[in-house]
């Protein structure tokens, strides 16, 4: 009997479980539904599809810089300005735009490292990690001899200092890479470089 009163009770919570379903949707300022848009982004380590859920309303500011790297590109087509658009297609989870960004960058400007270093670190994201090693070891290759070139954040820190420059983040994310591999021995040169 015990069982049988488990089994009704759990069914008739499941049943209002799935009836609330409007309820739990966001809405706006305005009182609209604001609709959730799952972007697929790639595969885990275990198998599983990564998805990611596009709100919006919580990333309205950085919805809104991204439209100021877009405006800014269009007034300045510079490596910098490109790169910047997908840097902040990255921070909205959109990583697929932002490797194509990358790319595109890549192919005007076939000798910065920068773009390299963008979309290998964006082929981690989304658990390409050849990928990734191929661009950092470009990366690592096109900068060699270079001046230290001070990475400014684009989620910046509480005292807005930025605290690494891109040839540190060549090496890091390729140790991170070979790491996330079981490639120990690579990931320890690279985070020795």
């Amino acid at each position: 009997m015990n069982l049988k009163s488990s089994f009704f009770v759990m069914i008739v919570f499941l049943i209002s479980a799935c009836n609330n379903n409007s309820e739990n949707r966001q809405k706006s300022k305005n009182n609209f539904v604001v609709p959730e848009e799952e972007v697929f982004q790639g595969i885990s380590l275990l198998g599983d599809s990564l998805n990611t859920t596009i709100d919006s309303v919580a990333q309205k500011n950085q919805l809104n810089k991204l439209e100021e790297a877009e405006e800014a590109y269009l007034e300045n087509s510079s490596l910098e300005n490109l790169i910047w658009i997908g840097r902040r297609e990255a921070y909205l989870s959109r990583y697929d735009l932002a490797i194509r960004t990358f790319t595109k960058a890549i192919s005007e400007y076939p000798e910065a490292f920068e773009p390299f270093r963008h979309r290998g670190h964006r082929y981690i994201s989304i658990r390409k990690f050849d990928e990734a090693i191929q661009d950092f070891y470009k990366a690592s290759g096109l900068m060699e001899g270079s001046e230290i070139q001070i990475e400014e954040d684009g989620m910046p820190n509480k005292l807005n200092i930025p605290l690494s420059n891109i040839q540190f983040n060549v090496w890091y994310h390729m140790g991170l890479a070979h790491y996330l591999k079981g490639d120990w021995e690579n990931a320890l040169t690279a985070y020795q470089e």
